[in-house]
């Protein structure tokens, strides 16, 4: 009788979230936007985000735009008080398939619309989660897409240690979205390390703690210290062990690798 009771709430439940949930669709490049009443003021404004990542993206690694236009990616924006996500959880399920013979990339994003972040929360990074963390938020939860398909167009796997899988996809939606992002709000990941200088060492080999914000910090360290193109080789190289990716990407041995990095390190945090 309880599992009963407890099954018809759900379905009660769910009826009322998806009837307050009207959908409404809108389609740009690959992506079919879901969003409600709540965040239509906001679609323009997304589909503008979106184009840019993906020009900045395909510009700077080199790449006609063929290689990703292939992809199937729907994004659900949820309104404020939606049952089905909140603000801190974001999902993101996909992944490659064979499209008439070219590859592309399928998935579905769930995530709050824009409106519901109101900066009263804030992320691990010690931002608020504003207006403008959901900016970095989406483009974080499309570049897997761009990400994996760039390496098959060399012959390679996406693939890694989850700091380098997460750090470069938080790498490339700070770079790679707002002007915000690029100029001034890059520098809370500083701050952070500042206040907790000890989440990456070097010590016994590269010890991460956390694989966003210190994986981000690397992918930094890795673009000023050796230049963007060194993170698109490392992509795309198809070495078998990661050492040797890191390696081949950068022309440097491992204990030069960390050299820098801890000279890096202290310079940021000054």
């Amino acid at each position: 009788m309880r599992y009963l009771i407890a099954t018809f709430f759900v379905l009660v439940m769910s009826f009322q979230s998806a009837a307050a949930e009207e959908w409404q669709i809108a389609r740009h490049l690959f992506y079919e936007i879901q969003y409600t009443d709540e965040n239509a003021d906001e679609l323009e404004s997304i589909k503008s985000q979106l184009t840019s990542f993906h020009d900045s993206f395909c510009k700077s690694a080199g790449i006609d735009s063929e290689v990703v236009d292939s992809s199937d990616i729907k994004i659900e924006l949820h309104p404020r008080d939606s049952r089905t996500v909140r603000v801190g959880y974001v999902s993101m399920v996909g992944g490659v398939y064979n499209n008439n013979g070219r590859r592309g990339y399928r998935g579905t994003i769930r995530m709050p619309g824009p409106a519901a972040y109101d900066g009263t929360r804030k992320s691990t990074s010690g931002h608020s989660k504003n207006r403008d963390f959901f900016d970095k938020l989406l483009i974080h939860e499309v570049s897997p897409l761009y990400l994996q398909l760039l390496a098959y167009s060399a012959d390679s796997l996406f693939r890694g240690p989850s700091w380098f899988i997460q750090g470069v996809e938080e790498y490339f939606a700070v770079f790679h979205s707002t002007k915000y992002w690029r100029t001034k709000g890059y520098r809370v990941y500083h701050q952070r390390l500042a206040a907790k200088p000890e989440t990456i060492d070097t010590d016994f080999g590269l010890n991460i703690r956390d694989p966003y914000n210190d994986g981000f910090i690397i992918f930094n360290f890795i673009r000023e210290e050796f230049g963007e193109d060194a993170i698109f080789r490392l992509i795309k190289s198809t070495e078998k062990s990661f050492g040797k990716r890191l390696r081949s990407a950068t022309q440097v041995e491992f204990a030069d690798f960390a050299r820098r990095f801890d000279t890096w390190k202290i310079k940021i945090t000054q």
